[in-house]
């Protein structure tokens, strides 16, 4: 559950890389002179390209396994009966709010000292019930 928060990270990271080529390629692409070109300029110019295919590629990649996580994470908040501890862990690990956010959700006379505790105090019952769901989907595999 944790790598969902550093999967979209990287998927941001590789998403600037890409726009960042992207410009520079079809910048260095739609320029029509009658000058020369310089030697290097194609050779640069392919190997910014065959950088950009491979970013890409791995964006997918890692867009891919977000959505696994992200299906595993949503599985095992399922199963949780709370609907206050579906609140937090959704909250926190799905859309990464910070514990002031998930207070002022919640509402009431919650903290956001208490939400942590709470998310602290049951987030071993959280990993087991996706331990159990994660095995389960397994078994139905087998």
């Amino acid at each position: 559950m944790k790598s969902l928060y550093h999967l979209k990270r990287e998927i941001e990271f590789l998403d600037e890389k890409i726009a960042e080529l992207e410009t520079k390629t079809t910048k260095s692409t739609s320029v029509i002179t009658d000058m020369p070109k310089a030697r290097d300029n194609d050779d640069k110019l392919c190997a910014d390209v065959v950088k950009l295919v491979m970013l890409k590629e791995r964006r997918c990649k890692k867009e891919e396994l977000h959505n696994q996580e992200l299906v595993r994470t949503l599985n095992a908040l399922k199963a949780l009966e709370d609907s206050q501890l579906f609140t937090i862990f959704y909250n926190r690990l799905v859309e990464f709010k910070d514990w002031h956010e998930i207070a002022g959700i919640l509402g009431g006379k919650n903290t956001d000292r208490g939400i942590k505790s709470t998310y602290y105090r049951n987030i071993k019952n959280l990993q087991l019930i996706a331990t159990q769901c994660n095995s389960m989907e397994l078994s139905s595999m087998i």
